[in-house]
């Protein structure tokens, strides 16, 4: 992962006075996703990739309240006079607030108010009146590709979290024809919208990809995922996950040791290898004695400045549920350059 560090300090510096307040610009620039030197993915392998920038804001605001059979209605504050976000897929995300990180797909809308596709799991129980907003574009298979060059024959796979069990497939599977995604289990076009904290993998076949570039928006405030069991609760559950800020982040930035229940794991891919079906660069299991991770190859405690990379997915393995341990728990992941 190569990063432009204007991205970040800019973000640092984009506050300015404005009589008793702060205000702040928001910072844009650009990420090379998978490899550092060479192609960013030599031919015939697999890079695991992550959103790390967000599309431009197309509006931002405040929350009045949730309404909704499902409460998943957010009506906003004043008249935002919003147009159609749903011809073009667009997603909002809560930037502040207890559920801070919030981020879902718009279904409908009209003038000042958004229905939204709830993520498997969570609810907008902590929205309150006065909490922040903000509405982008989606990302989609094509416009995160919009500055890369594409091979023939590669493929893309996403995997989803809402899985039973362990060592999932991917749940979604394309193939690039050389002008647009198919889906390889019908051959039809298809443009599905991707969402940052998704894992995914890039394969490649005969010919590299010789540079990925992913242009956007800092983000400016945490993601919400939600670490659970989707089977039964005395099983393992695998959960494909992301690294999704524009900077590396170590393990205790990422929030990923105090989510962590005894024996967990944590499978990291780091991108170095080449080839198909790379088993993960590093493996973790949480000792709650200690409060650490271990290595699993040597069963010494991991540093928690141990850095995982930007742009790379993880999985977490959650361990059997033990009470009085939660099924449930929610992992908000907020990058240490965010704004207040």
């Amino acid at each position: 992962m190569k990063l432009t560090y204007s991205l970040i300090l800019a973000a640092a510096a984009s506050g300015y006075a404005f009589g008793a307040a702060t205000a702040y610009t928001t910072p844009v620039g650009y990420v090379s996703l998978g490899k550092s030197t060479g192609d960013a993915i030599p031919a015939n392998t697999d890079v695991h990739v992550s959103l790390t920038l967000d599309r431009a804001t197309a509006y931002s605001g405040l929350i009045s309240s949730v309404s909704g059979a499902g409460s998943n209605t957010i009506n906003l504050q004043g008249t935002p006079a919003l147009g159609s976000l749903t011809s073009t897929p667009h997603v909002v995300k809560i930037t502040s607030g207890v559920d801070v990180g919030f981020y879902a797909l718009i279904s409908s809308n009209d003038a000042s108010s958004l229905t939204v596709t709830l993520p498997a799991g969570l609810a907008l129980s902590g929205v309150v009146s006065g909490d922040k907003i903000e509405v982008s574009e989606a990302w989609t298979a094509i416009n995160f590709f919009e500055s890369a060059t594409i091979p023939a024959d590669a493929e893309l796979y996403i995997y989803g979290s809402a899985v039973a069990g362990i060592n999932h497939s991917a749940v979604l599977l394309l193939a690039w024809d050389g002008g647009q995604w198919l889906d390889e289990s019908t051959g039809d076009p298809i443009n599905p919208v991707l969402y940052p904290g998704e894992a995914m993998v890039v394969r490649t076949a005969v010919t590299p990809m010789t540079s990925f570039t992913l242009t956007g928006q800092v983000p400016t405030a945490g993601l919400t995922n939600l670490l659970t069991h989707y089977g039964a609760a005395s099983e393992y559950q695998d959960m494909e996950m992301s690294v999704c800020s524009p900077i590396d982040q170590t393990l205790t930035q990422t929030g990923l040791i105090v989510t962590a229940r005894d024996s967990d794991e944590l499978y990291i891919y780091d991108n170095s290898g080449t080839g198909f079906n790379q088993s993960a660069s590093a493996l973790y299991a949480f000792d709650a004695g200690s409060g650490s991770y271990l290595d699993e190859s040597t069963g010494d405690p991991i540093d928690p400045s141990t850095i995982l990379k930007s742009g790379t997915s993880l999985v977490v393995r959650r361990a059997p549920n033990i009470n009085p341990a939660p099924v449930n728990t929610k992992w908000t992941f907020v990058p240490n350059y965010t704004l207040p």
